[in-house]
């Protein structure tokens, strides 16, 4: 009887899911596409509107489950060992990214091919490994980095589209908007949903009976990634007019970044956060 009830609760727990990424979905997309608002912000190279979907969602779901932040990872604490966690990834891929580029493949989401697409999906699976060995190596050592080396690298480069601006005598106020969409819609919008909602309903349901270079993880890491990766190769759908042409490698390459496992080993989304800002200001300069 209890493990026909445990069966119920996964089969719920993964529905509840699904039908919630496809209404979000739909939600952002019908905005975007029928509204006056979102039309404006579509033609402006905004993209406010699907994090702040997420972000909707999440907090309604908070009150229907009844869950304080802390349950689905959505605290700060502790927060040296997020800021270092998070910064530490982002080096290793931003380096890593710079090294391919030098060589001459294209990264950017239009213009990945499948074999620059292979190979920035090694890079994520290398980083994953990598971070998870410090942090199982040191126990909770990467927080020994001093916090204010972390903080500058952080800070530099957020600050960093702003001061190109200005030396380039270009609007900060555009510039200002174009991060905006990236740290609040992006970073902070999805992590909070697939990250603090969908990775910890599924891990509720689920548990995380794995165990890998210290990390506990179950399917929930897994279907949030997949998910993560599938809302990114839907970019260029669009169902409204009968397109359908998918961004494959695109959801290939942000289905195995490291997002989730940040937030299986650190037990928060703070890391997932600061690493997934990072890299989306970081894509802007470049």
């Amino acid at each position: 009887m209890a493990r026909s009830s445990a069966t119920q609760n996964r089969a719920l727990a993964l529905v509840e899911v699904l039908a919630v990424f496809a209404l979000v979905h739909l939600a952002f997309r019908s905005f975007m596409k029928f509204t006056e608002l979102g039309r404006a912000e579509w033609a402006a190279g905004l993209n406010y509107s699907p994090g702040l979907a997420m972000l909707l969602a999440t907090a309604l779901l908070l009150l229907l489950h009844r869950r304080r932040l802390a349950a689905w990872g959505l605290t700060l604490r502790p927060w040296r060992l997020n800021l270092s966690a998070g910064v530490l990834a982002f080096v290793l891929l931003a380096g890593a990214g710079a090294a391919l580029m030098a060589c001459g493949f294209a990264l950017r989401p239009t213009d990945l091919t499948a074999t620059s697409a292979a190979l920035v999906a090694a890079v994520n699976l290398a980083v994953v490994a990598v971070v998870l060995w410090q942090l199982q190596r040191r126990g909770q050592g990467v927080s020994r980095t001093p916090a204010v080396i972390s903080g500058v690298i952080a800070l530099a480069v957020l600050a960093a589209p702003l001061g190109l601006a200005a030396w380039r005598h270009e609007s900060i106020a555009a510039v200002s908007l174009h991060m905006g969409w990236r740290l609040i819609g992006a970073a902070v919008g999805e992590e909070v949903f697939f990250r603090g909602y969908v990775q910890s309903r599924l891990n509720e349901a689920f548990g995380r009976p794995w165990q890998a270079l210290g990390t506990r993880f179950g399917v929930g890491v897994l279907i949030a990634s997949l998910l993560f990766g599938l809302i990114h190769a839907l970019n260029p759908v669009d169902y409204f007019a009968g397109s359908f042409q998918f961004a494959w490698w695109h959801g290939l390459t942000t289905a195995l970044a490291p997002f989730g496992w940040l937030r299986e080993r650190t037990g928060g989304i703070a890391a997932a956060v600061i690493l997934h800002a990072l890299l989306d200001v970081a894509a802007l300069l470049v």
